[in-house]
């Protein structure tokens, strides 16, 4: 448990100064510069790796987006033009890029071209997944576009939320029950 926390507070650190640093960029009044850990720095150096190997232009950071369609919510990291292409970025700080991670994120588009927060003009939005080390042994970043049809994605999203609220309700059952 002690390890799990720890490793949880270098990517709750790296994520803040991630975005700290960006809607910096976005000119936004952020406040002091968080502290971080020296562990969280080997997450932040990869992710100035990776933003400085790509045409890195922020658009919108740690933006709350919703789909009134489909009934969800939840906050993507950052929607930006990475090589000229607008792109919905999530980072995350495990220890691989696990294939629920495209769902979220292409639940996340969805919601952003409902909601009418893409640029004009614009294309279709693309998706992408930056995984970022926490140790020094895991000293590189990993980044892996979305794949896949987004609407395929969204049948997904939308199956797996349906299992999570059927597994909710049944939890809530067994209590009432006291099975």
């Amino acid at each position: 448990k002690k390890e799990l926390a720890k490793a949880g507070e270098i990517g709750s650190q790296s994520h803040s100064w991630i975005e700290w640093t960006i809607k910096r960029q976005l000119m936004h009044d952020v406040g002091p510069c968080p502290v971080i850990v020296p562990a969280a720095q080997y997450a932040v150096a990869a992710w100035e790796r990776w933003k400085d190997s790509v045409n890195f232009k922020p658009l919108l950071c740690e933006q709350a987006v919703w789909s009134e369609r489909l009934e969800y919510a939840g906050t993507m990291d950052l929607l930006a033009e990475i090589n000229g292409e607008v792109t919905l970025l999530d980072w995350k700080t495990g220890k691989a890029i696990y294939p629920e991670s495209f769902l979220q994120n292409a639940a996340y588009r969805y919601a952003v071209a409902e909601m009418g927060l893409l640029p004009k003009p614009h294309g279709e939005i693309k998706g992408m997944i930056v995984r970022l080390p926490k140790v020094e042994t895991d000293p590189e970043f990993e980044a892996k576009e979305v794949p896949g049809d987004l609407g395929d994605l969204i049948e997904a999203f939308i199956s797996v939320r349906q299992l999570w609220g059927w597994l909710n309700a049944k939890e809530e059952l067994v209590e009432v029950v006291g099975v």
